[in-house]
């Protein structure tokens, strides 16, 4: 088994429970902030705490406890690492590139919730009834672990799922009371206050204890008996002692199934010794010993063990792979991200001789909005009245539908839009698939089949591209990513960029001859070459920032147009071939598709009058600066 995989499989399993305990905990303290006198600061921040948040939120947010605000930052803020929001694409990013090694119900699971999350009826729900909302969050996290148990194979793949399950749930539970206990303080048993007895209870709720302690515990209830039950229940499946040697059991697993007391790595033997730490402690023993001494503790004794498990199995991981203990990743594929603010106007001037009485157009004008790219503002004007709808097409580009029924020899269109942008580095996609050819199974080839098909043309031609491709194989050592690299700056380099020599019919073959042509003809070139050596590949329309941090950057005054091409483990990254570089955060998506015809950013039909067309098309894209972001 693949390093790559065994973190994929560890990691999907942490953020999913994640998900779980972060929904249980906000439910729960719904109902505790109504029915319990306690400070307005107890409401609301120990949760930001519990997620280790806190330093973050205050950055980000200013630190103000009000409910709304630190449940919206807890449920949906993207830019909080571990809101639920965050935590499912994650938990699904990995799903998602270990798909062949998790089973089809699994990955519908974690679709199912990541689609239900990011649909208007998910939103909807939270605002009319927040009880049901973190139910659902709650119930569809506790069935994916049933699905996994029961359509799952039981072997290492497993093994290390439910491994990074235990690790994180007993960490959680850790911080849970460590940070509810830190609230409350030192408390006595028998005669705590209402509201600390209530807070306990509170505890117990989160962790989908109390039938559980209160069938188990023949003691009085109180703050020292919760914490004990929690921390040492032997058979109690959401208990700290539980967890670890559950744990320590899959880990041995893994190392092929030694005896309990054989302690062959530094992972088993913290977790070991922590184990036995944790079986001869009572309530009275954690009191002597400092209930918050103890659970820190704890908490460093997990995360040491978190990071003994990277070591001992991950460490061979391509770089960017790795996921940290504490914080979340920016992508299994990166190493490092930032952002830019770019406003981009694009306005486009048709004129005409003798009147055109009657027109449809369908424009691609407006960015993409996801989370590599966050569009704040998006408007399309015409100086023309007519009927206008919006709709998604079947690429995913939204697009805009307008029927002209007023007579008219100008026509302007105008758009303006502003966008975040937010990419990363992108490295290998793993040894097991960074060689050519790739292979796909058989739903993965029915998926991109598409973006895997050359245009049709000639035998002669396409053996021309052929060799054409397969000479950038060859040089490269059959290595995917140095090929990818070694076509994009060839074309840049062997390539001329002449504007007027070519048009929308113009051939990859007629490209290759020719030496030459604009952002359009490269981009075409590239998809085919690409297509020929079985790597799903798109074009893609937008724009160029000229201020991009290298020099001479071609095409920057007008709509740009680059190539993205679907790698193993990866995803979509994209390549500009007219300047040899990476697309990162100089580039603004608008559409994609099979070819410039999915994805042009206008086109149209002139039903009735018309005659001779002039058009003329400016473009500017500018950086922006936060502060002068507007609200419009």
């Amino acid at each position: 088994m693949i390093s790559r995989v065994a973190e994929s499989c560890f990691w999907l399993s942490r953020y999913w429970d994640r998900v779980d305990t972060l929904a249980k905990l906000m439910d729960v303290n719904l109902a505790f902030v109504l029915d319990v006198d306690v400070p307005p600061d107890e409401h609301w921040l120990p949760l930001i705490t519990v997620t280790g948040e806190a330093e973050r939120f205050a950055e980000l947010v200013g630190g103000a406890g009000e409910a709304e605000v630190v449940q919206e930052y807890l449920v949906w803020d993207e830019r909080n690492q571990a809101s639920i929001q965050s935590s499912v694409f994650w938990a699904r990013e990995n799903a998602r590139t270990i798909r062949e090694t998790i089973s089809l119900e699994m990955w519908e699971a974690v679709n199912d919730l990541w689609l239900w999350l990011n649909d208007s009826a998910a939103r909807k729900l939270y605002d009319r009834d927040r009880h049901s909302f973190f139910a659902r969050v709650s119930q569809a996290a506790m069935s994916f672990d049933g699905v996994c148990f029961a359509t799952m194979p039981h072997d290492e793949a497993f093994d290390f799922m439910r491994l990074g399950g235990s690790l994180e749930q007993a960490g959680q539970i850790a911080r849970i009371l460590d940070v509810k206990y830190h609230s409350l303080g030192p408390t006595r048993p028998g005669i705590e206050s209402s509201v600390e007895a209530a807070q306990w209870l509170a505890i117990l709720r989160s962790c989908s204890a109390v039938e559980s302690f209160h069938k188990r515990s023949s003691r009085n209830f109180g703050g020292p008996t919760v914490a004990a039950f929690l921390m040492t229940d032997p058979s109690f499946p959401r208990s700290i002692l539980h967890n670890v040697d559950r744990a320590l059991n899959f880990l041995k697993r893994i190392r092929d199934g030694g005896p309990r007391g054989r302690r062959t790595s530094r992972a088993e033997r913290i977790l070991w010794d922590l184990s036995e730490r944790l079986s001869v402690l009572n309530a009275e023993a954690i009191v002597r010993a400092g209930v918050h001494e103890v659970l820190t503790e704890i908490v460093g004794e997990i995360a040491a063990a978190c990071d003994a498990v990277s070591e001992l199995f991950f460490a061979d991981a391509p770089v960017g792979a790795s996921q940290s203990q504490t914080s979340m990743p920016t992508s299994a594929a990166s190493t490092e991200s930032f952002s830019r603010t770019l406003n981009v106007v694009h306005e486009t001037t048709y004129n005409y001789k003798t009147p055109v009485m009657r027109s449809t157009h369908l424009l691609r004008l407006i960015p993409v909005g996801d989370l590599c790219q966050e569009l704040l503002y998006s408007d399309v004007t015409l100086s023309v009245d007519g009927e206008r709808s919006e709709f998604e097409d079947v690429f995913g580009n939204r697009a805009i539908y307008l029927e002209l029924e007023e007579p008219y020899t100008s026509l302007i269109v105008r758009s303006e839009a502003t966008v975040r942008v937010q990419t990363a580095a992108q490295t290998g996609p793993g040894d097991r698939h960074n060689e050519l050819p790739l292979f796909w199974m058989p739903w993965q080839g029915q998926v991109l089949s598409p973006y895997l098909l050359p245009p049709e043309l000639p035998e002669s031609q396409i053996h021309a591209l052929v060799d054409f491709a397969q000479g950038f194989v060859l040089r490269n050592d059959r290595n995917l990513m140095a090929t990818l690299w070694d076509i994009n700056q060839s074309i840049q380099r062997d390539f001329q960029y002449l504007p007027g020599t070519t048009n929308v019919e113009t051939t990859p073959f007629e490209v290759l001859v020719s030496r030459r042509g604009v952002c359009q003809d490269f981009a075409n070139l590239f998809i085919c070459v690409a297509r020929l050596l079985r790597i799903p590949a798109r074009y893609r329309a937008g724009y160029l920032f000229t201020g991009a941090d290298y020099s001479g950057p071609i095409n920057a005054e007008a709509s740009h147009a680059w190539v993205e091409v679907y790698l193993p483990y990866i995803g979509w990254v994209g390549y500009d071939p007219t300047n040899g570089e990476l697309v990162r955060t100089n580039h603004v998506r608008v559409a994609c598709g099979r070819n410039y015809r999915d994805a042009s950013p206008m086109s149209g039909t002139i039903y009735d009058g018309g005659g001779d067309e002039n058009m003329n098309v400016q473009v500017q894209v500018r950086e922006i600066f936060e502060e002068s972001v507007g609200t419009k």
